[in-house]
């Protein structure tokens, strides 16, 4: 298979099977695995520090040796741990899980985009980013029907589902992806680590606009950590959710999950067009705009829990909670 095909086959693959995943597990975690609040934030945070720490070594590792073999083993380490996760619901099951697949994921950062741009050229990288992103973005969506009917039949036929497709593209890539031109370092991995450190440390610490961004992905970072984790339980025990058209809890959240992602289509064209990304200044101020809106948007969710849920309770049929797990085994 040529580069470009691979490239868009990684990318599709990789976003159909988690968006197959991410649009249950969720519920999965608050219903079958019974986790409560703390436990859901624990598990993100095992998952957020796991990429933290291994995203260096990882990265050094693909530049060291392969950047197709650390991508191969990304993908086999993602879908393992999904399946654990599918498998055992369970708060022990859940930590190791988010460990696997959140390590598989650093091996895929930044070997992917470094693995394409050496295969196609510097030139022609920026075009094919932009089909990888579409691609990303287009097999997400067709994943959010697939996920809801599948969790029609069991709550975690979608987690066990996606994967096995990232197992069997794993596997695939093993045959399908080339590496014409691999590019290994001269030295040992443990040199460039920590030159690479020691470089970013110096370039962060002279730019006072790298600094700004860093603190506010810090911040962003400590505060999306509840949101991301304790929306969906929010959710599930504040509102009552109309059942209608069959519409039951599940569906629910496949079509929030569904808008979401065609806002944030429409959302990236509009900054595509309408931004200059090269302005260090732009980026801050729409980064601060942002980051407005989503304290707002937060706030206003839970002030809408107590004013818009007896409405819908009066006014319309709610989902019930057999009807959001029809086939959830005892959690």
């Amino acid at each position: 298979m040529s580069a470009y095909r691979a490239y868009l086959l990684l990318e599709g693959g990789t976003a159909f099977a988690f968006s197959l995943i991410a649009t249950v597990n969720l519920v999965w975690q608050a219903q079958a695995a019974a986790l409560n609040p703390l436990e859901l934030v624990l598990v993100g945070t095992v998952l957020e520090t796991t990429a933290l720490v291994g995203e260096v070594p990882t990265g050094v590792i693909a530049d060291a040796y392969s950047r197709r073999l650390s991508i191969v083993i990304g993908v086999l380490m993602m879908g393992t741990g999904f399946g654990v996760e599918g498998l055992f619901p369970r708060f022990d099951a859940i930590l190791l899980a988010q460990v696997v697949w959140g390590l598989g994921a650093t091996f895929l950062s930044g070997a992917t985009e470094a693995w394409i741009s050496d295969e196609i050229g510097q030139e022609n990288a920026g075009r094919v980013f932009m089909r990888g992103a579409q691609a990303t973005q287009l097999f997400a969506l067709l994943a959010v029907p697939i996920s809801v009917a599948l969790a029609t039949v069991r709550l975690n036929a979608p987690i066990l589902v996606g994967a096995a497709l990232m197992l069997g593209l794993g596997f695939g890539l093993v045959v399908a992806m080339p590496e014409r031109h691999v590019q290994r370092l001269a030295a040992s991995p443990r040199a460039p680590m920590l030159q690479t450190l020691r470089e970013g440390t110096h370039l962060v610490r002279g730019s006072p606009l790298l600094i700004t961004l860093l603190l506010l992905a810090a911040f962003f970072g400590m505060a999306s950590e509840g949101f991301d984790r304790l929306w969906t339980p929010h959710v599930l025990h504040d509102f009552s959710l109309p059942d209608l058209a069959g519409v039951n809890s599940i569906g629910w959240f496949g079509i929030m999950r569904g808008g979401a992602l065609v806002l944030t289509i429409g959302a990236t064209e509009l900054a595509r067009r309408r931004m200059d990304t090269w302005d260090g200044r732009a980026t801050v101020r729409a980064l601060f705009a942002a980051d407005t809106l989503r304290i707002a948007s937060t706030v206003a969710s839970r002030s809408l829990a107590s004013s818009v849920s007896p409405w819908v309770r009066s006014g319309l049929p709610a989902c019930s909670a057999r009807s959001a797990a029809p086939s959830t085994p005892p959690g």
